[in-house]
């Protein structure tokens, strides 16, 4: 019986024993909120003729997420490898050997410690070896304006034929460091793209936010400016209103306008560049070509379709906007609208005749901004299947929400930009508060805004090179082209009523 006791004692210490030793984060105690630090590395960082079988060891200073762990964990120049995981210890071995002379291992920031909130590292880490008594390597580095702070950007090194020769990731103080090998072609720039790269990075920059070098690299820090997407939609669908007018669908929501067969707009249309006409039989497929812009670039969008000639439209038009612009007033209408009198608009109670242009087939202007009501005579305008608006004479407010100048005060910004390159430069006066941008092309080294709305503004200038708009010209990749030089002030700007701001801006 005693037997049995003492046995029974021993495989409770045996238990007790275990449960203590094992390896798992204890309950209680303060949020850990630290990443994961190396404390030693084998061989050390900077090693020289390691053996070409040599295992790599990583230890940190605490446990490590398992789950993180092979994805987190490269090599470049690409090599396969075996990756081992001991609680907070990583084991690297090379699955036939260190081929090359030169190699680093890359640590990602998904790397994370097995405390409950996870925390990933701050920053990526390169451990540079060599096989020889040769390492030879420089370090790029720079930072990434415009960028979301809690976000991650992969970054590359490309040549000017578009190879990767080097990748990492930014910190989370949106700066990177990349080291590179035995680089021999000096004509190499930094990409940067929000979350990763992928294998066509010609597609990512048209769907992720990106940056792009202004210069190839030399000897200074790199800035590279975090920019929107330059999307290329396509037409997804078309939608027909009626045997003349409908709209193309672009992917992204868009409603481009078109005609089909009516000489009446057909010369109106070929001035403008947001309404499109063709010239259609209904028998054969139409082929529909558009041009479209991004923030950068021209490009065109196409589709062939088919028609049938039978589309049956009972609805009237709409009257879908009005308002004053640039001391004229404009009437916006759901479709085109043709007028069977002369006299369609007049003005208040005495009801004085006021003169109109056609815009476009759906927008129409006053020559008369003077009116407190608006007289339409709907029951003479038609849309082209001889829909009639009404029947009746519409009356409308004016919508006049000009704001003087004189019933507003305003703060001024003015300075100095010093710059030695050849290019036109322009200057942005960014409002944080309301983010109404203020824009002007320089013709000199001064920069006046004179009528700033109060609020904090963040001040951006730098090299016009946009062929498309007035927007900063962010580079894309086919063709390569550079992006332009810029500087952003280093402090917000606070406009106050009447207070005069001067400061001094350089671009290198």
């Amino acid at each position: 019986m005693r037997f049995y006791i003492n046995y029974i004692i021993i495989l409770l210490i045996i238990s007790i024993f275990n449960n203590c030793a094992s390896r798992a984060y204890p309950s209680g105690g303060d949020l850990d909120s630290s990443p994961p630090q190396i404390i030693k590395i084998f061989p050390e960082k900077n090693s020289k003729n390691i053996s070409k079988n040599e295992s790599i060891q990583i230890i940190f200073n605490e446990l490590l997420d398992p789950g993180t762990v092979n994805s987190s964990v490269r090599i470049e120049p690409h090599l396969e490898i075996n990756i081992k995981y001991l609680g907070n210890k990583i084991i690297i071995n090379p699955k036939d050997s260190w081929s090359y002379e030169n190699f680093k291992v890359i640590i990602s920031r998904n790397l994370s410690d097995y405390s409950t909130p996870r925390n990933k590292l701050s920053f990526p880490i390169e451990i540079l070896y060599s096989t020889s008594s040769n390492l030879d390597s420089k370090f790029i580095q720079g930072s990434l304006t415009n960028a979301d702070i809690g976000k991650t950007y992969e970054v590359a090194i490309l040549d000017n034929k578009l190879n990767i020769l080097s990748k990492s990731q930014s910190d989370n103080n949106n700066t990177f460091s990349i080291s590179l090998f035995n680089q021999t072609n000096d004509k190499i720039f930094v990409l940067a793209v929000e979350e990763r790269i992928s294998d066509n990075i010609k597609k990512d920059i048209r769907k992720r936010n990106y940056a792009i070098s202004s210069d190839y690299i030399g000897s200074r820090n790199q800035k590279l400016y975090i920019s929107p997407p330059i999307y290329q939609y396509s037409i997804n669908t078309i939608k027909l209103i009626n045997n003349n007018f409908g709209f193309l669908l672009l992917n992204n929501g868009e409603e481009i306008p078109f005609l089909l067969n009516n000489i009446f707009f057909q010369g109106l249309i070929n001035q403008l560049d947001n309404f499109y006409y063709f010239d259609y039989n209904y028998t054969d497929s139409l082929y529909m070509k558009i041009n479209l812009s991004n923030n950068i670039e021209n490009y065109t969008a196409e589709i062939n379709t088919f028609f049938k000639d039978n589309k049956v439209d009972t609805v009237a038009p709409l009257l879908s906007g009005h308002f004053l612009l640039d001391e004229n007033y404009r009437l916006i209408f759901s479709e085109p609208v043709l007028f069977d009198s002369k006299e369609i608009f007049s003005k208040n109670e005495n009801k004085e005749k006021i003169n109109y242009k056609y815009i476009s087939p759906l927008e129409v202007q006053l020559n008369d901004t003077s009116f407190k009501s608006l007289n339409i005579n709907c029951k003479s305008i038609k849309d082209l299947s001889g829909n009639f608006m009404c029947d009746s004479i519409v009356v409308i407010s004016s919508q006049n929400e000009n704001i003087q100048d004189k019933d507003m005060s305003f703060g001024e910004i003015n300075g100095t930009i010093n710059y030695t390159g050849n290019k036109p430069i322009i200057i942005e006066a960014i409002n944080l508060d309301n983010d109404l941008v203020y824009r002007k092309i320089l013709d000199s080294d001064k920069f006046l805004f004179d009528k700033l709305t109060p609020g904090n503004y963040n001040i951006l200038a730098f090299e016009h090179l946009n062929k498309v708009t007035m927007n900063y010209f962010s580079g894309r990749l086919e063709p390569l082209e550079l992006a332009a030089k810029y500087v952003e002030y280093n402090n917000n700007v606070a406009v106050r009523a009447n207070w005069k701001n001067t400061i001094n801006i350089e671009i290198k």
